[in-house]
């Protein structure tokens, strides 16, 4: 088993253009920043929707679900983190 994180993107154009990422190995804290700056650079450059595909994650582990939360922070604004998912 491989314990490296691969991600792959892309763009869906839709009412609103959606950026997916496909996320392949581990997340951990070992890869937690991979997947952070993944996020980070997508957002720089212009993504406003994200949605992460982990049908193909190995292992999740708690410091892989706090780099989730963080992504959502990066996508979601806090006026309207009750109202809109920009991350799925």
């Amino acid at each position: 088993m491989n314990s490296d994180l691969r991600i792959s993107s892309e763009q869906i154009q839709a009412d609103v253009p959606v950026t997916v990422f496909h996320v392949r190995g581990w997340l951990d804290a070992q890869s937690e920043e991979q997947l952070l700056e993944a996020a980070r650079t997508s957002y720089d450059e212009g993504a406003r929707y994200l949605l992460i595909d982990m049908s193909e994650l190995d292992t999740l582990t708690s410091a892989g679900m706090r780099a989730l939360q963080k992504v959502y922070q990066i996508f979601t604004p806090k006026e309207n983190h009750f109202k809109v998912a920009h991350l799925k």
